[in-house]
């Protein structure tokens, strides 16, 4: 789908208005989504960015005791007694 857009004024700088139509296609039509922004063989692309996966794909197949045989594991600090209201 290609259509027309004209360089605009936006403050201080220069844009263009991407159509709703093409913003809903792409899923990406909520203020705040993240674009990249390149330039390749004189064409300008926008990529959108991968929203964040939920916390589970993020540590998706983590092996704790695997990686803890491959790095350092910190020692336990002894802070001495609670000296307050602390809950141990």
């Amino acid at each position: 789908m290609a259509i027309t857009v004209s360089v605009s004024r936006l403050g201080n700088s220069k844009g263009f208005r991407i159509p709703q139509s093409i913003l809903k296609s792409l899923n990406a039509d909520k203020v705040g989504d993240e674009f990249s922004l390149s330039v390749e063989d004189n064409k300008i692309v926008l990529e959108k960015q991968k929203e964040p996966d939920v916390i589970d794909e993020l540590f998706k197949g983590f092996d704790p005791d695997k990686y803890y045989k491959n790095h350092d594991v910190p020692e336990m600090v002894d802070w001495g007694k609670p000296q307050g209201r602390e809950i141990f």
